[in-house]
């Protein structure tokens, strides 16, 4: 689908463009804007160094203008400070150690600075004006970005975003709009350790307590048979016409049942990281390669379509990819299958409980790291582990979440998550 463009005439609107992006306001951060031209590229949002040692805000500003520079149509950049820290004076801004040193690293890495500003919670200036008469203190109202050209349109355009990083959890498996809808290119967050608050789990209804029942039967019934080859194939495959009617919204409570069922069992669940990005031919290759396929007939007519199974033999595809799941792959995911795969999930997050929840909210973790969205992964990963403590699935993603690494595919403008709604500027 074709992106809609969007045109920033002003500093506010870039400002107003930022949240967009990210899917919050952020705070305490800084936001990096990759330019080509004079068009918008990357975003990437990363937590302020809890330290003012010059070495460690040297690797922190060379950290970040490498994962920037990995735009590689960019010819420059744009520097935002999310902070409460307030100007000492017109020429001391908030963190002049850190802002100094992103200047260096980015001019370094061929992306000069082009612009800047910080942000607090009641006024915004200018990064770089030192002139009080034209930037006067404390700065311009934080009004002035919410009431910009750009933000009033992509709100009426449909784009929103949450107060917060933590806010932005509270619905944390929204349902993907249909339709063309506006948003941003790619955006990327590399996060810091902290822990934000939690997201309690809304309670079930009776319909989601039938639905989870069933589920548990189906689990138990079927546990130690989903790896036999022909029924793991044909779960993959009932996860393949889930993908369809979840998003047609015709998806009964039968389906919804078996998924959540086949999610306990560790094979499955795995694979549907590996499914997500390169679908379901892919999913079952690794899991055979990987010498997962070797359990007993389950002993029903579990899909009379099956004919004959991919081959699934070679050790070395399956290396290739698991690569995928730690994000050592440099190609594309099918970006359009793993937004449908979130939703789906998302789906099953809302009706399933105990380990079924956890997996789908893990693995829905596991995709918005995928996505380049460092700060979502860690939050939906922590309230996995709030409701499931010890689950081994989200706390692997939140260690990668924190570790501040991005998948490769993240990292080039042309293989990055385009974003949940399709806009440039």
């Amino acid at each position: 689908m074709e992106k809609k463009r969007f045109t920033a005439r002003q500093s506010a609107d870039v400002l107003g463009f930022v949240p967009h992006t990210l899917g919050f306001l952020p705070a305490e951060s800084v936001v990096l804007l990759s330019l080509s031209g004079g068009r918008l590229g990357a975003t990437l949002r990363l937590d302020l160094p809890r330290t003012g040692n010059n070495r460690q805000l040297e690797l922190f500003a060379d950290t970040a203008a490498d994962y920037l520079r990995s735009d590689e149509e960019a010819d420059s950049s744009l520097l935002i400070l999310y902070t409460q820290h307030a100007w000492r004076a017109a020429d001391r801004p908030p963190h002049p150690e850190l802002v100094a040193a992103l200047g260096r690293s980015l001019a370094a890495a061929g992306l000069p600075v082009r612009g800047g500003w910080a942000v607090g919670t009641e006024h915004w200036r200018e990064l770089y004006c030192a002139d009080a008469s034209c930037c006067p203190l404390p700065g311009r109202p934080v009004s002035q970005i919410r009431d910009s050209a750009l933000n009033a349109e992509l709100v009426y355009n449909g784009s929103t975003y949450a107060a917060s990083a933590a806010e932005a959890a509270v619905d944390p498996f929204p349902a993907a709009p249909r339709g063309e809808h506006p948003a941003a290119g790619s955006a990327l967050e590399a996060r810091g350790s902290e822990a934000p608050p939690g997201v309690a789990a809304p309670p079930a209804s009776a319909t989601s307590s039938a639905i989870q029942r069933e589920a548990d039967q189906l689990a138990d019934g079927l546990a130690g048979s989903w790896t036999h080859p022909v029924f793991y194939y044909a779960t993959l495959r009932r996860w393949e016409h889930a993908l369809t009617a979840n998003q047609s919204g015709t998806i009964t409570a039968q389906a919804q049942a078996f998924l959540l069922a086949s999610l306990t069992d560790n094979a499955v669940r795995d694979a549907i990281a590996i499914f997500a990005c390169n679908g379901l031919e892919a999913a079952f290759l690794w899991a055979g390669a990987a010498g997962l396929l070797e359990g007993p007939d389950p002993g029903a007519d579990v899909d009379p379509d099956v004919a004959s199974l991919p081959e699934a033999d070679d050790p070395a595809a399956a290396r290739n990819l698991s690569r995928i799941l730690v994000g050592d792959s440099p190609g594309a995911p099918d970006w359009e299958r793993v937004d449908a795969t979130a939703q789906l999930l998302g789906q099953l997050h809302s009706v399933g409980t105990g380990r079924s929840r956890a997996a789908a909210g893990a693995l829905h973790a596991w995709i918005e790291w995928a996505r380049g969205r460092g700060s979502h992964a860690h939050q939906r990963a922590e309230g996995c582990l709030r409701e499931h403590p010890g689950y081994r699935l989200a706390e692997l993603v939140r260690e990668l979440a924190d570790s501040g690494m991005l998948p490769l595919w993240a990292r080039r403008r042309e293989t990055a998550w385009p974003g949940p709604r399709h806009l440039a500027a």
